[in-house]
């Protein structure tokens, strides 16, 4: 039940902050979509809260020279030294998942229901996040171990350094780095 309610409150992590990235896109693009749906279920306070924990994280982060900025070139960079096989060491003593613990829910299905039509549409078949998902999808249904590499290999085949300007595949990233780190405990 724990990796459940961990599942759906990364997935809201996920989509929470894209919106004001994406604003200025000349094309509707689906991670707005999974915002809306998803910020339309957390206080204001709680997205004042979550915006403050990402840019300390953040923050931390390039303290520890785990990213060299806060710049979208850095985060690709980082996936890209994972997916070559560069060791990398994730390790920090932040705690992300605790300091968003205040975001867990006790009835996901509000989440669920929120995002099960938007997955069904063609916007979203057509997407990079869809892709993404598929790939590691792919990997896990012939029983490849979905290591950070193998995961790493997959988004920088399908994202361009570009994509991380939106703050939606920056904070993957984050959450990509803290799973690793609590991993590595």
């Amino acid at each position: 039940m724990f990796i459940i309610k961990k599942a759906i409150l990364v997935s809201l992590i996920f989509s929470l902050i894209v919106s004001t990235s994406c604003k200025n896109e000349p094309t509707h693009r689906v991670e707005i979509d999974l915002n809306e749906c998803l910020m339309s279920l957390i206080s204001s306070d709680e997205r004042v809260l979550l915006e403050k924990t990402i840019k300390e994280y953040e923050n931390h982060l390039i303290e520890q020279k785990i990213l060299h900025s806060s710049k979208s070139f850095s985060y690709y960079n980082l996936y890209k030294k994972i997916a070559s096989g560069n060791s990398i060491n994730l390790k920090n003593d932040f705690k992300f998942s605790d300091k968003i613990d205040f975001l867990s829910r006790e009835n996901n299905f509000e989440i669920m229901d929120c995002l099960k039509d938007l997955k069904k549409t063609e916007r979203y078949l057509n997407s990079k996040v869809y892709k993404i998902e598929k790939g590691i999808e792919y990997l896990e249904e012939r029983g490849i171990l979905t290591t950070s590499q193998k995961i790493a290999q997959n988004v920088i085949s399908i994202l361009s350094p570009e994509d991380f300007e939106l703050d939606y595949y920056k904070l993957n990233a984050i959450l990509f780095i803290e799973k690793n780190n609590m991993n590595s405990y």
